[in-house]
């Protein structure tokens, strides 16, 4: 059987089932399943844990049972045919993915699970003026170092070259960074370098214009939206988690930040940035009261409210007021969905992914009126279609979000690596790329670093 019957089959059964498979047990179809049912989390299937497929499997196959067709739920959803038009994330057969390592080849990126990388988050500064609970403990010195803006485009050229086609600037807080402006601009001067279907362009074909987005808390918006979309920013998301003006200021630490906020939202709107995306992270018995006021929020200033599931990522504090993550504290997605659904008896409508990869569940109201995104890595993982590297303010690339390892890039630059190897080393890295997280399994350990020394 041919590896394209066998993924038609399984996107079949994926969108057209309860979740499961029937799996002719033969030797020929044992790798392939255990590479695509059993490594890549699921996006509509979690409840089921990868674990179980791999050593059901295993443990048949020592059995040597001779039953020639087995139900093997699905641990992993592949792309089902609304994607196959999209350039993100798309998965191909065991093998493509290696032959990528080639640094001659001028395949695009991408992992060893044949995950293409299209999206580049970037920290341009480990500072933060706020101190939010959830995050910070409290210290508003950066604890690791900013590189000039010059070797940040750099090493965003390369991986360009590469493949990568959206840039988001994060921190710390990105709009503390001088220069930022600058850099925009500079990036907005960049194209993409492979096609929608994944070959490369030559010098004759232009690229198109890089995805530029940033994310901000928005304190020092209202000055710099405009600005900001005049050098080319496409796009801005804003930490915002409360619409209440006290409870805001009780997780900012700072007083009067609300007013700040709301009118560096107004500002980017005004620029052109729109539709301003609004992220809450939600912690139960702290936050969540601002569920409902949210969605109002959402309708009444035209923005996308994405609640947040809480992950492991916050800073180790013993202040009174930090917040550490415990399962209880995370207000799942099937909640928040009943939630709103109870809000408003006409009740959520889901809205389809734009691409594979997209990390937010989207849904809108019956009216049409308002958005709501919901991202959910605790309890509904997305990690199968990942599409996403960072790079740390020090320079440092990591290849997941919960990754126990920095690969330092920057250091390759500074020991006088040429843009040649500089690729092959990031092509190299990239194999490497974890297949998910492991929030909430036994011998789950938090990441190297916390989130504000990651970059959101």
């Amino acid at each position: 059987m041919t590896w394209g019957k066998i993924v038609q089959e399984l996107q079949l059964h994926a969108l057209m089932t309860d979740g499961c498979v029937e799996v002719e047990d033969t030797p020929e179809r044992h790798d392939l399943l255990l590479l695509k049912l059993t490594i890549l989390s699921s996006a509509r299937f979690t409840g089921f844990a990868q674990h179980q497929t791999k050593s059901g499997l295993e443990s048949s196959s020592q059995k040597g049972t001779s039953n020639r067709s087995r139900r093997v739920t699905i641990a992993s959803l592949l792309p089902s045919p609304i994607y196959r038009s999209a350039s993100a994330a798309l998965l191909e057969p065991p093998g493509a993915a290696a032959n990528a390592a080639n640094e001659t080849s001028g395949l695009r990126l991408r992992d060893s699970f044949g995950r293409a990388i299209t999206d580049l988050r970037i920290s341009v500064t480990d500072r933060c003026n706020y101190k939010c609970v959830y995050c910070r403990a409290g210290n508003e010195a950066a604890s690791y170092t900013e590189l000039p803006i010059a070797h940040y485009l750099r090493m965003v050229r390369v991986l360009v070259s590469l493949g990568i086609e959206k840039v988001r600037l994060t921190g710390g807080e990105p709009l503390l960074r001088s220069g930022l402006v600058e850099m925009v601009a500079e990036l907005a001067q960049m194209r993409t370098a492979y096609a929608a279907d994944g070959t490369r362009l030559d010098a004759r074909e232009p690229g198109q214009p890089l995805d530029i987005a940033l994310t901000t808390n928005g304190h020092l918006l209202e000055s710099l939206a405009a600005p900001l979309a005049a050098a080319g920013l496409n796009r801005v998301t804003v930490s915002m988690d409360a619409v209440d003006p006290e409870t805001f200021a009780r997780i900012t630490r700072v007083p009067g930040s609300f007013q700040r906020v709301l009118a560096g939202v107004h500002a980017a709107q005004a620029a052109g940035l729109g539709p301003v995306k609004i992220n809450c992270v939600l912690l139960r018995g702290f936050n969540d009261s601002q569920i409902e006021p949210f969605a109002e929020f959402s309708r009444r200033q035209a923005v996308v409210v994405r609640f947040i599931e809480f992950m492991p990522l916050e800073e180790p504090s013993a202040a009174e007021d930090a917040r550490t993550w415990r399962p209880e504290t995370v207000v799942p997605m099937d909640e928040i969905v009943a939630r709103l659904n109870a809000w408003r008896p006409s009740g959520l409508v889901e809205l389809p992914p734009r691409t594979a990869s997209e990390t937010a569940r989207r849904f809108t109201f019956a009216d049409g009126i308002g958005e709501i995104g919901i991202i959910a890595p605790v309890s509904r993982p997305f990690c199968g279609h990942c599409s996403r590297l960072r790079i740390t303010s020090d320079g440092a690339l990591r290849t997941c979000l919960f990754s126990h390892s920095d690969h330092d890039l920057y250091g390759q630059m500074r020991r006088g690596g040429t843009d040649e190897e500089l690729a092959a080393y990031i092509r190299r890295v990239v194999l490497r790329k974890e297949a998910r997280h492991h929030i909430g399994e036994p011998g789950f350990e938090k990441p190297s670093r916390n989130m504000v020394h990651i970059g959101g």
